[in-house]
């Protein structure tokens, strides 16, 4: 991937501001990561540069925030975010992710790292028929009632799971699993607020049937 390499073939949106207009943040992120992946595959290091770009994203700035202020920095020059690219990520990237940040800076699009990092997640997902499955239980989840799961979410999306587990001390028991936008719960907790809701229900209508009595 060079610097001159244009995404799909497509021109890029004009943008002055990458975080003003979260459409043609969208948009460019999709078109980098395609190209990334692309190029990705021709050179089998597809899961590679996922593993980078998520432990840039998700591990490395997490844990060294200034790094990221750094890199999304208006004030600091294309050449000096440069030389701390290299002394960053020299030696613990492969080329290809590596020479990717190179023309994120190069094109003053650094801001684009995270979002085209998710939206390449997306995309090999896609490819791989894969679905991302985020599971929230009260305890940790045994390795039966994982790969039950598997086998039901596999059976009823049609498509591989990939589980994300998660503890979430809120709940009282059960698990909610929520695939995108939808979410299907089974917690302790849920069940309780329904039943509490059920009660409350029932008992205003008594009270309002005990009223209707008396001023009958």
């Amino acid at each position: 991937m060079t610097d001159n390499a244009n995404p799909s073939g497509e021109a890029e949106p004009a943008l002055n501001h990458v975080g003003n207009d979260g459409t043609v943040v969208i948009r460019l992120s999709q078109l980098y990561a395609e190209a990334l992946l692309n190029v990705a595959e021709k050179r089998n290091r597809v899961d590679d540069v996922a593993q980078e770009l998520s432990g840039i994203v998700g591990e490395l700035f997490v844990r060294m925030p200034d790094l990221q202020k750094l890199f999304l920095s208006r004030i600091i020059q294309r050449d000096k975010k440069a030389k701390l690219i290299d002394a960053a990520f020299g030696d613990n990237l492969g080329e290809l992710t590596l020479d990717f940040i190179r023309v994120l800076n190069g094109r003053d699009r650094l801001e684009l790292l995270r979002p085209v990092s998710e939206a390449y997640k997306t995309l090999l997902d896609r490819r791989r028929s894969r679905v991302r499955v985020l599971v929230r239980s009260a305890v940790p989840l045994t390795e039966e009632v994982l790969n039950q799961l598997k086998t039901t979410m596999s059976v009823s999306l049609g498509k591989e799971p990939v589980i994300d587990s998660r503890i979430d001390e809120t709940l009282l028991g059960g698990m909610i699993v929520q695939v995108g936008d939808v979410v299907y719960d089974s917690s302790a907790k849920t069940r309780l607020e329904s039943i509490r809701t059920q009660l409350l229900s029932r008992s205003s209508h008594e009270i309002q049937v005990r009223r209707d009595h008396f001023s009958s």
